[in-house]
């Protein structure tokens, strides 16, 4: 965020590659950043449910958080 120092996304880039995934990213048309990552799933591990698609973008889930809590 404003006046970060940039280091979340750096750190998330970090563990991603380390455990063997990719972090993308695309800049949607209304502005903003979506970060797609992909983790490999260890064969013979349990996979747990699909979640239900959003209905609207005001339903996406949040759980990034950039700057202090």
């Amino acid at each position: 965020g404003p006046g970060g120092r940039g280091l979340g996304l750096a750190l998330v880039r970090q563990a991603v590659h380390r455990n063997g995934g990719t972090l993308e990213m695309t800049r949607p048309p209304g502005g903003g950043a979506e970060f797609t990552v992909t983790l490999p799933l260890e064969e013979g591990a349990a996979t747990l449910p699909a979640l239900p698609a959003p209905r609207t973008p005001d339903e996406v889930p949040t759980t990034i958080q950039d700057g202090p809590a």
